[in-house]
């Protein structure tokens, strides 16, 4: 059952031209969001340059407008 949600999709559908097309975003946000443990407002107001990828953390500016950076998590295959 693992994986077959793509499959389920009509042909030619536009929901299939979508999910193909947002699969990867999606899948970032989701990695990102887990891995991480920020909020979902959090996750929603990141910009890039908010993101430093050599360090592999993330600024947030978290409740109360409080600035922090966050580890995140290596990704798991």
């Amino acid at each position: 059952m693992k994986h077959n949600y793509e499959k389920e999709i009509p042909e030619k559908s536009r929901k299939l031209i979508y999910f193909k097309r947002d699969k990867k975003r999606d899948f970032a946000i989701l990695s990102l969001f887990l891995g991480s443990g920020i909020r979902v407002n959090e996750l929603s107001n990141l910009r890039p340059r908010d993101l430093d990828f050599e360090e592999k953390q993330i600024h947030v500016l978290r409740k109360g407008g409080k600035k922090d950076v966050v580890a995140v998590s290596p990704q798991i295959t």
